[in-house]
């Protein structure tokens, strides 16, 4: 008999101690889709993005849109999709590079951080100096409001 209960135990603690902080299901910014943060089959240490349910029909449940990589620090992963899930209906925008950070005090949501990468070629440089910059964008937008929140888990934050 204790050797029964030793081994359910220390099953049950290999299992917690396997699940990843970010694996679960996630409803991105208020009423988006949902997505779910599954452990990869195919390579351990990667989660898949996978699509659950959303606005947009045309994309089945459980299709992959993704896939994450922990960094070196905890709670930040690496993430590429082939679909935006920052996106009202999760409208396809080419390949997307972003950081989930998962949030240190509320276990319950992260931040979408998106990013660029590669060379830019600029022809302008060539251009006299006053045909440089005719137009400029602006972006006042603060960082962080783009984000997910756990499904299914209990609210930590006072709704008013």
């Amino acid at each position: 008999m204790r050797i029964a209960v030793l081994a359910i135990s220390l099953g049950a603690a290999a299992a917690s101690m396997a699940a990843d902080p970010a694996a679960g299901m996630w409803q991105v910014s208020d009423g988006g889709p949902v997505i779910e943060l599954a452990e990869s089959a195919d390579t351990p240490g990667r989660l898949d993005i996978l699509w659950v349910d959303g606005a947009d029909m045309s994309i089945a449940p459980g299709t992959q849109l993704g896939s994450a990589t922990a960094t070196p620090t905890p709670g930040l992963y690496d993430c590429s999709a082939w679909i935006d899930p920052r996106g009202e209906t999760g409208r396809k925008r080419g390949k997307a590079q972003f950081t989930i950070r998962l949030d240190s005090k509320l276990a319950d949501s992260f931040v979408f951080e998106g990013y660029q990468r590669g060379t830019v070629l600029r022809l302008s440089r060539l251009l006299p100096f006053w045909y440089r910059r005719p137009v400029q964008q602006v972006d006042t937008r603060p960082k962080g409001l783009d984000g997910a929140r756990r499904i299914h888990s209990h609210k930590s934050y006072l709704e008013l």
